[in-house]
């Protein structure tokens, strides 16, 4: 989730949309009047968050959003909320991010998602927060040999939830299937 310039909460990877529109546009800086009239190179148009979760409601399924810039957790939040969507989680790289959310009286589960190689109880800062997300697919070739014993023991004795990063390379995810984790991208 990122928020236009008028404070829209727009669904992108990226806060460019070059990449998946082919126009050099900042979603940052750009209102959703003109972000709205955009597509995609599939021909769709960029969704909001309100409709990602008319989409999830039409699905059955739940929601694990990232929040991407500033302010964009606490409007996420929000939305969530004004839609009374209740299967959802709200996650960042950005601790202040997730902290923020957290005194503002979140009642959604929080994540925070852990670069390569950090140490998630070093990163995190005593944060408490539900989910720890360890983003380690580019690490190494066999990223799941960062997950030892000591480790996984530590962060359920901790009593986090593990999700674990984006894996499609058969002999890594075969590796990820036998550990505790509450899920795999």
């Amino acid at each position: 989730v990122h928020l236009s310039a008028d404070g829209v909460c727009v669904i992108s990877h990226d806060g460019n949309l070059g990449r998946t529109t082919g126009q050099d546009i900042d979603i940052s800086e750009t209102n959703w009047s003109d972000i709205s009239k955009l597509k995609m190179a599939n021909g769709d148009r960029i969704p909001r968050l309100e409709d990602v979760i008319e989409l999830a409601r039409s699905t059955g399924c739940g929601l694990y959003v990232e929040i991407k810039a500033e302010r964009a957790g606490l409007a996420a939040w929000q939305i969530l909320r004004d839609e009374n969507f209740r299967y959802a989680a709200l996650g960042s790289f950005n601790v202040k991010w997730i902290e923020e959310l957290q005194q503002s009286g979140c009642d959604y589960p929080l994540s925070v998602l852990v670069p390569n190689r950090a140490d998630p109880f070093e990163y995190i800062g005593g944060l408490s927060v539900e989910i720890i997300h360890l983003c380690w697919e580019r690490a190494s070739e066999t990223p799941q040999d960062l997950l030892t014993d000591k480790l996984m023991s530590q962060l359920r004795q901790n009593e986090f939830q593990i999700v674990l990063w984006h894996e499609e390379r058969p002999g890594v995810l075969k590796d990820l299937l036998d550990k505790t984790v509450m899920g795999i991208c």
